[in-house]
């Protein structure tokens, strides 16, 4: 037992790596965190002043047409193929 936990802190002293630890853990945590802050905040909403784009948003805007809901619209469908499955698993198995 002894030379075990000797082997762990001599490999703990060979690797650099290993003295970083928690404070490590943490900042890559928050750099992680300021990305993901950053796409939501400053990268999405820039999208909506290029040139390409405005066009699409302004007719959108005009005709109040609600662009998230298009993602929703196969619902009766994906239900209708889980009930398929959920029903060919319980015949077959």
């Amino acid at each position: 037992m002894q030379a075990t936990a000797v082997r762990m802190r001599l490999r703990a002293a060979r690797d650099p790596s290993q003295g970083r630890g928690r404070a490590g853990r943490w900042l890559k945590l928050l750099i992680g965190l300021m990305c993901i802050w950053a796409f939501m905040f400053v990268v999405v909403p820039a999208f909506d002043s290029l040139p390409w784009f405005k066009p699409v948003i302004a007719k959108n805007k005009e005709l109040d047409i609600k662009v998230t809901a298009l993602f929703y619209s196969d619902a009766e469908e994906t239900s209708e193929a889980q009930n398929y499955l959920n029903n060919s698993k319980g015949f077959l198995w």
